[in-house]
């Protein structure tokens, strides 16, 4: 494996800068690409590393894709803001140290299949997304304006404990549509498996609104 250096030099001459960012469902596509450049510059071959040294190397390079994803879904989150008209700030996700931990817990001594690798990453580098989402959503409901927060399941991703033509019930018990955070946060709205691409989505204003099929009514 090469070292950090290497490893972020490569990811910053592979992805491209945060344009035109104004939805979460655009920030987790881009966080998604993130994801797999990061691991594409990482590479497979941890046989020979050792788990605390890996997850030294992982907490620099996996917290700079992050950052970077968490910056495209504050975007999203600015973006909404100027068309709900609302003057407050927008919240952005932290880097937490223990989801390099966890990768390198996977990964070290291994020669990893790159899909292991890729989808270890894009659960860090999309829950940077999840997790501005949630904290703005939070936030919002707090200050006493009307949140509605949606998870859309995807068949594309991976499936968790089942074969690949069968859905993934892990994922369909998480999604749905919710107007109001708690019970979003208690229904497991925020959480991924690795390989998961659900979309999660949520409105904020100052009347309730309701998800028609990808656009948001007032009622």
């Amino acid at each position: 494996m090469d070292d950090v250096k290497t490893i972020l030099r490569n990811y910053t001459r592979s992805k491209k800068a945060v344009r035109d960012i104004d939805t979460f469902g655009a920030a987790q596509n881009y966080a998604e690409k993130l994801g797999k450049i990061l691991a594409d510059a990482i590479g497979t071959e941890f046989e020979d590393v050792a788990e605390e040294d890996l997850a030294l190397v992982l907490r620099s390079v996996l917290k700079r894709a992050y950052d970077d994803s968490a910056v495209a879904a504050a975007s999203a989150q600015y973006r909404q803001n100027q068309k709900a008209k609302l003057g407050i700030g927008t919240l952005r996700a932290e880097f937490d140290p223990a989801n390099a931990d966890k990768v390198a817990e996977e990964l070290a001594g291994k020669i990893a299949a790159p899909g292991l690798v890729e989808n270890l990453i894009k659960q860090s580098t999309i829950g940077a997304v999840d997790e501005t989402i949630r904290r703005n959503a939070e936030a919002r409901e707090e200050m006493g304006l009307d949140v509605s927060i949606v998870r859309t399941y995807s068949d594309v991703g991976l499936r968790a404990g089942t074969k690949y033509s069968e859905d993934c019930e892990w994922c369909l018990e998480r999604c749905g549509e919710w107007d109001n955070y708690k019970d979003a946060k208690d229904a497991g709205c925020f959480e991924r498996h690795p390989g998961c691409l659900c979309m999660i989505d949520y409105h904020v204003g100052r009347t309730h609104s309701v998800s028609t099929g990808g656009s948001w009514v007032n009622i």
